[in-house]
C-alpha cells in the first residue's frame, strides 16, 4: 500500500502579527518538522498567486502549500475575497483552506463554508488551546485525510 510521506507544509494568511507568532509557536511545539509560512494579508497572497502562475509559465514548479490557514478580516484583501480566488484557480482549488477567525457568528461560518472552506476554527483565546487546535489540524489534514 502506497504510504505518502508525511509533509507538514501550511500558509497562514493573517494581518495580527501576534497570532502569525502564536501559530508559528504552536506548529513548532507540535511538530517542529512542519514548514509554515506567513502572509500578512490578502492582498500579498493574492500577488503570490500570480506570482506562481509566471513562475509555471516559465517552466518552474513553485510549491503549494498543503494547507492554507486563513483569517477573515485583513486589510486590503479580506478571507472572502480571498477564498473564492483560490476557489477559482486550478492549482489551488484543491488545497484545503481553514478559516481561522475571532467571529462566531453563524452567518458568517455559513457564508465560508458556501464559499468553500475545508473548516472553521474561532481562536481560542489562550496558547495551551491554541496547541490543542494545531494539534488536531496536524492529526487530521496531515495524518488521517488523504491530501495532494
Amino acid at each position: 500500500m502506497f504510504e505518502p510521506k508525511r509533509i507538514i507544509s501550511a500558509l497562514v494568511v493573517d494581518d495580527d502579527e501576534d497570532d502569525q507568532i502564536l501559530l508559528r509557536d504552536a506548529f513548532e511545539e507540535c511538530d517542529p518538522s512542519a514548514a509554515v509560512n506567513f502572509m500578512d494579508d490578502g492582498k500579498a497572497f493574492m500577488e503570490y498567486l500570480l506570482q506562481t502562475d509566471t513562475l509555471i509559465i516559465s517552466g518552474e514548479t513553485p510549491p503549494t502549500p498543503r494547507i492554507i490557514i486563513l483569517d477573515i478580516n485583513m486589510p486590503r484583501l479580506d478571507g472572502r475575497y480571498v477564498l473564492t480566488e483560490i476557489r477559482k484557480h486550478e492549482r489551488w482549488s484543491h488545497v484545503p483552506v481553514i478559516i481561522f477567525s475571532t467571529s462566531g457568528s453563524m452567518g458568517e461560518i455559513a457564508e465560508f463554508y458556501r464559499l468553500g472552506a475545508s473548516s472553521f476554527i474561532i481562536k481560542p483565546n489562550s496558547f495551551e488551546k491554541l496547541v490543542d487546535i494545531v494539534r488536531s489540524i496536524i492529526k487530521y489534514w496531515f495524518d488521517t485525510a488523504t491530501i495532494l
